[in-house]
């Protein structure tokens, strides 16, 4: 088994579109994803926002084929 974490850093739709990407071809296992929001202020600015990030446990479809074919 092996793992991918992902951040969100920009766009949406490009987070999506990257882990959709990137499990295409593999045995996705589990799935966890974080959600944070923050907001911050003093006497000279303010800035707020949100964190997400995706962690991906999987195995590659490679290795599972083969693991059958040597179980066999």
């Amino acid at each position: 088994m092996k793992i991918k974490i992902f951040y969100l850093y920009e766009d949406i739709e490009d987070y999506e579109n990257e882990i959709n990407k990137f499990i295409k071809n593999k045995k996705v296992i589990d799935v966890k994803h974080s959600i944070s929001s923050y907001g911050m202020a003093n006497n000279y600015a303010s800035s707020e926002g949100m964190d997400m990030s995706t962690l991906i446990m999987y195995e590659e479809l490679e290795e599972l084929k083969w693991n059958m074919i040597l179980v066999r």
